[in-house]
């Protein structure tokens, strides 16, 4: 809910305000504020934007992010690095081991365009740890020969993405990052509701079938074995 949101904004100012005491944290009555509502198209509440260097122009959007946790980390990927360094296996297993989910980019070298996209992306996805490395090494420790990023989950790789110059863009790793946030098939309800939205994709697909049916199990499991074909493209 919006008062939920409200709350963990809060808690995340607090925050930073110790971590991060030149970031400054406003909240703003836009329904009385019209001028400033009409300046910023707020059109959904609550908005939370960042403004850079004391500019009003093109303030960057927060978007999708519920906890306080992920927004203090979303904030500092923007004020500071948005992907840890990795320079020993050790490093890599702790960024792999840290939470449910982790994402590392694998690279021959860090001066690239898909360097530059994977970064980008890590700004947007705060509810995981992000790292990096270009280390021979660490890099021969996972069986990478290319320039790859590589979901974890729950400290096993559950998905090696190639990454090429000119080939991704920055929503194309959202969409294939953030769908596993989810299982492969969610039930829906209020709950679970914002977690579907909140992964970028533009297509969903609904089963409608009753849980009592004789016919349930098998039709869950084809369904299933469709999702995971298509993950990360519906």
């Amino acid at each position: 809910s919006s008062q939920n949101l409200s709350e963990e904004f809060a808690k995340a100012a607090r925050q930073l305000k110790k971590e991060a005491p030149r970031i400054q944290f406003g909240k703003i009555d836009v329904t009385h504020q019209l001028d400033l509502r009409k300046e910023f198209n707020i059109r959904e509440f609550p908005t939370v934007k960042f403004f850079v260097d004391g500019s009003r122009k093109d303030p960057i959007d927060c978007k999708g992010v519920r906890q306080a946790s992920a927004f203090i980390t979303w904030v500092k990927r923007r004020t500071g690095p948005s992907t840890v360094l990795i320079n020993s296996t050790d490093q890599a297993e702790a960024i792999i081991h840290a939470d449910d989910l982790a994402v590392i980019g694998f690279f021959k070298e860090l001066h690239n365009d898909s360097v530059d996209i994977f970064c980008e992306t890590a700004k947007d996805v705060p509810e995981m740890p992000f790292g990096m490395t270009a280390s021979k090494d660490v890099c021969a420790s996972y069986g990478i020969q290319k320039n790859t990023l590589v979901v974890f989950k729950k400290g096993k790789p559950v998905h090696n993405e190639v990454l090429e110059d000119g080939r991704q863009n920055k929503l194309d790793l959202m969409k294939l990052i953030k769908s596993f946030t989810l299982d492969l098939v969610t039930e829906y309800n209020l709950e679970t509701s914002h977690s579907i939205f909140d992964v970028p994709v533009e297509n969903h697909i609904l089963l409608f079938t009753p849980t009592n049916s004789e016919t349930f199990n098998a039709i869950y499991e084809n369904y299933k074995s469709a999702a995971a074909e298509f993950r990360g493209k519906v």
